[in-house]
């Protein structure tokens, strides 16, 4: 068929100065391609038809991605079925079937399959609920190894994650965590019930209600640190029910919330050792100690051992001389009755004063 109307050139005669996306077939391989070549020599994008979709629809639409080796047609289908089952209007399409940009327009729900070919052209990969089936060698020869492959079929479920109740990292036993697509508090609250003891940065803009219905779950918040614009709204909902910081800006928000949190790490590091001593108690030496002589010098010499090999574990926190001195004036606790009697017994408690006395009198504190 030919299009009368339409100019056909050559790619290589196109101002690629004017084009912002190339959008290339799945089945055209990304790497050994000229086009591929031509297009990356002028920072020009590569897309393919699903990433023009997922920019494309509503921010009401919903979008259920599945991949797999095996398995994703048929699972594609099913949840199609079971959706339109219970009355919903759903789209079904992407690699099975119908294409992506073909689906009907005003569906509530698309269930879209995802080959690897897809995903590798993948830049963003905003969906709403993912799946990955299962990884088994396939298409070795398009991607180059397995690794490869198990790396494109994850880029579905890593970027479901992005900006929501995405793991950033770890910074000594604190954790980052980014919910920044998080804009109003009933999309926050997934986040907040997910972790406790939390140094929350929250603020912007204020949407409609603020975020009076999370104060349920304000007890999971250790410390907000308030930014923006709704900065007042929200230090009045907290009142009484939070510790909170008023803050300039982002930047001097996540200086101080990381700073709380290592405050906040390194107390639970006190309760952490006492609590692993009594882990450790229990699970190696509660049978034979139940059998023996608490007065025997040798048990108590091992249970000694055993709690000097604990505290030895934290020796290469930077705080530990500072949660040594702590714990010289901790009320140990445990939930474990039993170790609570060795304490009571035969004097647990002095002998664990007296190795950190020995250890901070070694480091000269």
């Amino acid at each position: 068929m030919m299009y009368k109307k339409c100019d056909f050139i050559h790619p290589k005669e196109y101002n690629w100065h004017e084009i912002s996306a190339l959008v290339l077939s799945p089945g055209v391989p990304t790497e050994p391609h000229w086009i591929v070549k031509l297009a990356r020599r002028f920072d020009c994008k590569i897309k393919s038809d699903i990433e023009l979709f997922l920019e494309a629809k509503t921010t009401n639409q919903k979008v259920i991605g599945i991949t797999g080796t095996n398995g994703k047609s048929t699972t594609t289908s099913l949840i199609g079925y079971v959706l339109k089952s219970a009355g919903k209007k759903v789209a079904i399409g992407g690699n099975l079937g119908v294409p992506v940009l073909d689906l009907e327009r005003d569906a509530e729900i698309y269930v879209i399959e995802f080959s690897s070919f897809q995903l590798e052209l993948m830049n963003e990969i905003n969906v709403d609920i993912s799946a990955l089936l299962n990884i088994t060698p396939d298409h070795i020869d398009r991607h180059g190894s397995m690794e490869n492959y198990i790396a494109t079929k994850l880029k579905l479920i890593n970027g479901r994650l992005r900006h929501r109740n995405e793991l950033l990292g770890k910074i000594r036993n604190v954790f980052f965590v980014n919910d920044s697509k998080a804009t109003n508090a009933k999309s926050s609250e997934k986040a907040v019930l997910s972790y406790e003891n939390i140094n929350w940065i929250v603020g912007g803009r204020s949407k409609k209600g603020g975020i009076e219905s999370l104060s349920k779950h304000f007890t999971r918040i250790r410390k907000a640190f308030l930014i923006g614009e709704s900065t007042e709204a929200f230090a009045n909902t907290m009142e009484n029910k939070v510790d909170f910081v008023k803050c300039c800006n982002l930047k001097n928000a996540l200086k101080l919330a990381f700073e709380e949190a290592l405050n906040s790490a390194e107390e639970n590091g006190i309760y952490s050792a006492l609590e692993h001593i009594a882990e450790d108690l229990n699970s190696s030496m509660e049978a034979e100690l139940r059998n023996s002589n608490l007065e025997d010098m040798k048990v108590r010499e091992r249970v000694k051992l055993a709690i000097q090999i604990r505290l030895s574990n934290y020796a290469k926190l930077p705080n530990y001389r500072e949660l040594l001195k702590n714990v010289l004036s901790f009320s140990v606790s445990p939930k474990n009755t039993y170790f609570s009697k060795l304490l009571a017994q035969f004097g647990m408690a002095f002998m664990i004063n007296q190795q950190i006395l020995t250890t901070i009198q070694k480091e000269q504190y």
